[in-house]
């Protein structure tokens, strides 16, 4: 699960970059287009580079630990979902054109026109849905940057193998080592 997260992690600006793209226009590859070129690509696009890239940047900033997962268990579920949502929103929304025949989704291309409705709907639920979990991510990710100062302190300690007492004037407790529950007298 851990390998899982840390891959979502690392995969998430090129999957971004993909889901976007997918989101603007993945539907010409099943013969479906229309207006929605053209609206998307002035509302949908910038939106969504914006919300994915404040989201990609909070994940890097948090800093956690590859072994424990760059994501936690929540992060990743969440962020999963707004890909899957977003997969499932660019499948369904159904573009539309000048005449009432050129209105089409990459599903009704698959499944024929009869799907229309159908496809409408679930463009719209998978709208939502995405919404909901993007909204839920960037929380969790907000939440994450709590710890962030002392994740930093921690890996710098490591990196420069100093290690300084954790007392605020660098001394210790009154009495000594003796015991403090890390100190030698233990």
């Amino acid at each position: 699960m851990i390998g899982a997260r840390n891959t979502a992690y690392a995969l998430t600006i090129p999957v971004n970059v993909i889901l976007i793209l997918w989101v603007w226009m993945g539907r010409a590859f099943f013969g479906a287009g229309g207006w929605f070129f053209l609206i998307f690509l002035v509302s949908v696009v910038p939106a969504l580079a914006v919300g994915l890239t404040v989201t990609t940047v909070l994940a890097i900033l948090q800093r956690l630990p590859k072994a424990t997962g760059r994501l936690n268990p929540a992060q990743f579920w969440t962020l999963i979902g707004v890909w899957v949502s977003m997969i499932c929103f660019g499948f369904f929304v159904v573009d539309f054109g000048d005449t009432k025949e050129s209105e089409a989704s990459a599903f009704s291309r698959l499944a024929g026109r009869a799907v229309l409705d159908t496809s409408n709907t679930l463009s719209g639920i998978f709208f939502v849905l995405t919404i909901a979990c993007y909204f839920a991510l960037l929380v969790l990710l907000i939440i994450g940057m709590q710890g962030r100062d002392e994740r930093r302190r921690l890996e710098l300690e490591q990196a420069s193998g100093l290690s300084t007492p954790p007392w605020p004037n660098q001394q210790p407790p009154p009495g000594g080592w003796v015991g403090w529950s890390g100190g030698p007298g233990r």
